[in-house]
């Protein structure tokens, strides 16, 4: 009898302690609600303890919020999740018709993309630049002995429709290079640079003296001035995505050196087999001209060259750390394209659904049209993307996972969060911003070794996202004292 209610006291007591640390974090988390920077906006944070999958924080965890780019973890780790860490892109060359004694072919040079996201990325350790790439593909069309083309070069750009960038996203993101969508075949990360001189008088033009790559036949309409040393990149690109004529507007700061900014690429299935046919006839391989198809390859076919991209997992790794849109709306729309066999939008969010709802999570809070987070029309809950993590750490490893998300200090976009915390060294995490939005979300380690996922979103915010990032790293570090 005495045994019975020692267990009894001793189950009451656990019980005690696991209650007041559920009712001490709600209750620092309404109170960090009241924070006077946060009075008109909305916020809600989420804790959950991936040993027993239990919510020791729910503070409005199932209020749909726009979680800006903390959504890349729930695109990038599916992806993950369905095609699996050693998956490949492949890029192929192929010829149709024949090869005649002369040279000739009697056919056409066809790309048959991919949707690989890094395909002549100038960013991806590992990955060939544009120009090898070109090179490569020359150099295996002229091996085949293949001196003249009677048909064209063609590309075909199916994979994924003709749709990019989705329609929420705003019109001065779309001429940028973090907005420049996702298609069929990608080049170069979907971007080109602009360089200006800026070593004149604060208010005068600043000049351009450079474009790297070239775009054929864009025009530019410069209006960017000098303003004051330190004052940062406030210049914007105009111009819709297969729009040939674009308007930069803004300022950058004086200084000596060349500045550039980055533009997204006007469609970049047709910039690259525009680059790569002038490759060709400087190679004396004529070709009567090139074509972007939205159609899939009806033709026989011999291959000539495929291309790999790197390993799936370094994907996702490169997706998280540099938080790079291009990157996650490939991975959504190939993980859909594998997995229900469309890769538009529509068929791709719908899959996705489909995919939460068969590991039993709540599909209805999940409310997203694209991949990326750049659209203010993606909606999740904190609730979801904590049981989310819980879930693909359960499936693939929490220190899987963790190798492939930001450390606050280290490289990437957490570099600057978590200065002097003493959770610095114990929170893996994905950051999302934008304007009056700010995200953190990732797994957190106790110092009793526990994990735990988390999710913390604030929206419709007055202050400076600087300001609320403070704020988001002092909760963040008093939770840390409470586990």
């Amino acid at each position: 009898m005495i045994l019975k209610n020692r267990i009894t006291i001793l189950l009451l007591l656990v019980f005690s302690i696991q209650s007041r640390a559920q009712i001490d974090l709600n209750t620092l988390a309404e109170s960090f609600a009241q924070n006077e920077i946060f009075k008109n906006s909305h916020f809600a944070a989420s804790i959950q303890r991936l040993s027993d999958s239990k919510n020791i924080c729910d503070y409005k965890g199932h209020k749909q919020m726009i979680p800006a780019s903390s959504l890349k973890l729930i695109t990038s780790f599916t992806a993950l999740n369905v095609l699996g860490k050693h998956f490949r892109f492949e890029t192929k060359v192929a010829y149709t018709g024949s090869i005649e004694y002369d040279g000739t072919l009697t056919g056409d040079i066809v790309i048959l993309s991919s949707g690989d996201p890094c395909l002549g990325s100038p960013d991806f350790k590992g990955v060939r630049s544009l120009d090898d790439l070109i090179q490569s593909i020359v150099t295996n069309i002229s091996k085949k002995g293949i001196k003249c083309i009677e048909g064209k070069l063609i590309i075909h750009n199916n994979l994924f429709k003709y749709e990019s960038p989705p329609d929420s996203w705003q019109w001065n993101d779309i001429g940028n290079y973090y907005a420049g969508g996702v298609y069929g075949l990608n080049v170069h990360d979907n971007y080109y640079r602009v360089f200006f001189e800026r070593d004149s008088r604060i208010g005068n033009p600043a000049k351009i003296i450079d474009i790297q790559p070239r775009i054929p036949e864009m025009r530019i309409d410069n209006q960017v001035t000098i303003a004051a040393a330190g004052t940062g990149d406030r210049a914007y690109i105009y111009g819709g995505p297969w729009a040939r004529y674009k308007k930069i507007l803004g300022t950058i700061p004086r200084g000596k050196s060349a500045f550039s900014i980055k533009g997204s690429i006007p469609d970049p299935p047709l910039f690259f087999g525009h680059i790569l046919a002038k490759a060709m006839k400087e190679k004396s391989i004529e070709v009567s001209g090139v074509r972007v198809s939205q159609e899939s390859i009806k033709e026989k076919y011999n291959d000539i060259y495929t291309y790999k991209s790197p390993h799936l997992e370094r994907i996702v790794y490169m997706c998280n750390i540099e938080s790079n849109n291009l990157y996650a709306e490939a991975l959504l729309k190939k993980f859909a394209l594998e997995k229900c066999g469309a890769g538009d939008y529509e068929s791709s969010i719908m899959c996705m659904r489909a995919f939460l709802e068969s590991k039993a999570l709540k599909s209805s809070d999940y409310r997203a049209v694209d991949g990326s987070g750049l659209s203010r029309e993606n909606y999740i809950s904190s609730q979801l993307m904590c049981s989310f993590l819980d879930t693909m750490s359960k499936e693939m490893g929490i220190e899987a996972l963790c190798k492939l998300m930001a450390r606050p200090g280290k490289k990437g976009t957490a570099e600057q969060i978590l200065n002097n915390s003493p959770a610095r060294e114990n929170i893996w995490i994905k950051t999302g911003s934008m304007s009056s939005v700010q995200s953190y979300s990732g797994f957190i380690q106790s110092r009793d070794g526990q994990w735990y996922s988390f999710c913390i979103i604030a929206n419709a915010f007055e202050a400076s996202n600087g300001e609320v990032r403070r704020q988001f790293d002092a909760f963040i570090s008093d939770i840390y004292s409470y586990l």
